[in-house]
């Protein structure tokens, strides 16, 4: 049997037709309503959306008010709100357990974040010296147990200056 060049197995006049046309139909759709129909979900969907509250993200932290202040440094931000101790956003215990002891204790998940933070350090920053230096963001109806743990925690893991987050009165 011998090979033959392929053709067309289907007539040409066998495509889809419309309305009886033989032209040929281009269908284009505006960018400028894929814009706005993109742009009207955004909207809806940024109105609609709420985080959980029990992120701990969205509770603020109420810090006292001072006459002297300077600029925020560049360290850890220890943060304590009313239920957790947070390191740089990121959790770090848990204020129930301190105010169950009853008295001043070495808060570990902080002591190990913060241990872990201030080799890494010193790991990336070989010929300079360490400051040591973390800034605790407390909220203003913490008990003082809760402060002094956290204080003497931060002290244990290797920052020995500790500042404290204040508003400014000015």
């Amino acid at each position: 049997m011998p090979v033959r060049a392929s053709r067309p197995r289907l007539p040409r006049s066998a495509g889809p037709r419309i309305a009886g046309s033989r032209r040929c139909v281009r269908v284009t759709v505006s960018p400028t309503s894929l814009i706005d129909v993109l742009l009207v979900m955004v909207v809806f969907l940024l109105t609609t959306f709420h985080a959980p509250d029990d992120c701990g993200c969205l509770r603020p932290v109420r810090v006292p008010i001072a006459e002297n202040a300077c600029d925020i440094l560049d360290t850890p931000v220890v943060t304590v709100t009313s239920g957790q101790v947070l390191v740089d956003g990121a959790p770090a215990g848990e204020v129930r357990t301190i105010e169950q002891s009853a008295r001043i204790q070495r808060v570990d998940a902080l002591f190990h974040v913060l241990t872990a933070k201030r080799l890494l350090w010193m790991q990336t920053h070989p010929r300079e010296p360490f400051a040591g230096t973390v800034l605790l963001q407390l909220d203003e109806h913490l008990t003082a147990l809760v402060v002094k743990s956290v204080f003497h925690t931060s002290a244990l893991s290797g920052y020995p200056n500790v500042s404290f987050m204040v508003r400014s009165s000015s």
